[in-house]
């Protein structure tokens, strides 16, 4: 993996954490106060990789469960067999594995009287990785032991970490539905990246090393995620911090890059999206660290190809939005109304569908459908459409059927949004309490998508300059709206509407 001196022209704002030191938390739960006196002296200068050691005492096995409930990164646990009780010491292996739940921290018995525990029924029959007769722990024992314990409790932690962040990778490359999902996705792979490296911490720590993932887009800088010391960090500070440096690395035919400082660079580019920048604090690698390095190179070479994929469903989606505003503005102009209009209705029937209680999921989908509710009008003569004044009976029969029309055309696909479409233009003008059109539905019956976006649309329509009518009062529009629920619109819906009503005056400020 190349390092290249050129990116060190920045100077840093952000000052990292300091690397590692945190020291292994080493619980000594014994009644004997001499017991934590020896422990103390034989491990005063303990050091592994880098990283020292601090020694927390309990006197009894009551004590050491406040403790435990408290100390959720202890790695080990030097424990006294007789205490309180001749049991006690077994009695805690018990709760720490089956009540608390923790199966990573290791445990070591240390008994002086090994007759109240024989070794081969204990080692049998508890979940325990040491046994230790006091008399036979030298310093130098005591050393081993607890260094052969940590390092098991740091490959345990390790695994957790592998497993937590592929976790996210792989359901965050399910979600399409915008930069909510592009974000979860980077975290996962900051914190898979943090434990493939040598930097063993818990995994519920392990996010927060200092890290920042910047999308670049026209030559704006966008933070998809951020960790540690760069939370919070403003666009423009990413510009200034970093952006010479973005500049300088997608100019680079390079995967992963050592720079100066500790620093890891790893660039995501595919041909959907905007490349995005990893920038990884105290995480260089050497291409000679053979087993790290290939586990790294591997992961992100599949990083690569599920960016590419989370990417392109993403593209579909922004594809499938674009075409239901443009064909909604298509037929919104046909009929001389604003294109506007396609906006707010969208907008107002996503907030509506929220407070009704649909997912973000589904929310989002009747937003980029909604477009589409008159479709059908694209069949109506112009004559019809552009009639000022009312329609007479023969012509109003005409115009009703855009509804059916645009059902039609929509229906058949096996697309979700084309669904919800089809759905929308059949059953907009459907009635809560029947006497609407095309089928005369009612309640329950009229899909729940087609209950919003009437409401949406007509309290738009009641608020907009139409060909046959000016725009109504905002309190003339409540009116009716408010006079019409339980007959026209679904009760839920008004509710919705009349609770959001604030938001969806917003929507009209920024799209008159």
């Amino acid at each position: 993996m190349p390092e290249y001196s050129f990116l060190s022209n920045e100077k840093p704002q952000f000052e990292p954490k300091p690397v590692l030191g945190d020291p292994w938390k080493v619980l000594v739960v014994d009644d004997e106060p001499d017991i934590h006196t020896i422990t103390e002296l034989a491990l005063s200068d303990f050091e592994y990789q880098n990283r020292g050691i601090e020694l927390l005492h309990a006197n009894s096995a009551a004590e050491a469960k406040e403790i435990l409930k408290r100390e959720e990164d202890v790695g080990l646990i030097l424990l006294d067999v007789v205490m309180e009780s001749r049991d006690a010491g077994l009695l805690l292996v018990v709760w720490i594995r089956e009540e608390l739940k923790n199966k990573q921290v290791r445990i070591v018995l240390r008994t002086g009287q090994p007759g109240d525990a024989p070794e081969r029924q204990v080692v049998r029959d508890y979940d325990i990785n040491g046994y230790k007769e006091k008399s036979e722990l030298t310093a130098n024992k005591l050393y081993t032991v607890t260094c052969s314990s940590l390092r098991s409790y740091q490959d345990i932690h390790s695994l957790m970490a592998h497993e937590a962040g592929m976790k996210k990778v792989i359901e965050s490359t399910g979600d399409v539905f915008g930069k909510r999902s592009l974000g979860l996705f980077v975290e996962g792979v900051l914190e898979q990246i943090f434990s493939l490296s040598s930097l063993e911490r818990s995994a519920n720590l392990v996010i927060e090393d200092n890290a920042i993932a910047i999308q670049r887009n026209d030559g704006k800088y966008e933070v998809v995620a951020a960790t540690g010391c760069y939370r919070g960090i403003s666009d423009i500070d990413v510009k200034a911090e970093f952006g010479t440096t973005v500049e300088k690395l997608l100019a680079i035919d390079e995967t992963l890059v050592n720079l100066p400082h500790d620093k890891l660079a790893i660039i995501l580019r595919c041909p959907f999206a905007d490349p995005t920048v990893l920038l990884l604090n105290n995480m260089a690698y050497k291409q000679e660290e053979n087993n790290q390095y290939s586990l790294l190179n591997l992961f992100i070479n599949n990083v690569n190809i599920a960016y590419e994929s989370l990417s392109l469903e993403a593209q579909t989606e922004r594809t499938q939005k674009e075409i239901a505003y443009r064909l909604g503005e298509a037929i919104e102009n046909r009929s001389n109304e604003s294109g506007n209009h396609v906006k707010r209705v969208a907008m107002i029937s996503e907030l509506l569908a929220l407070g009704c209680g649909l997912s973000e999921a589904k929310a989002q989908i009747i937003k980029i459908a909604s477009p589409l509710h008159d479709i059908g009008k694209i069949a109506v003569p112009d004559a019809i459409l552009h009639k000022e004044g009312k329609l007479d009976p023969d012509e109003w029969e005409i115009m009703k059927q855009h509804a059916i029309i645009g059902e039609e055309m929509l229906s058949g696909s096996d697309l979700e949004i084309i669904r919800t479409a089809a759905n929308l233009a059949g059953g907009h003008h459907e009635r809560w309490e029947g006497g609407g059109y095309p089928r005369n539905l009612s309640g329950s019956d009229i899909p729940v998508e087609a209950r919003i976006t009437a409401v949406a649309d007509v309290f738009d329509a009641l608020l907009s300059k139409r060909c046959y009518k000016d725009a109504w009062s905002l309190d003339d529009a409540l009116g009716l709206i408010k006079s019409e629920r339980g007959k026209q619109f679904d009760p839920r819906v008004v509710d919705a509407l009349l609770d959001n009503l604030e938001d969806i005056l917003d929507i009209y400020k920024h799209y008159k």
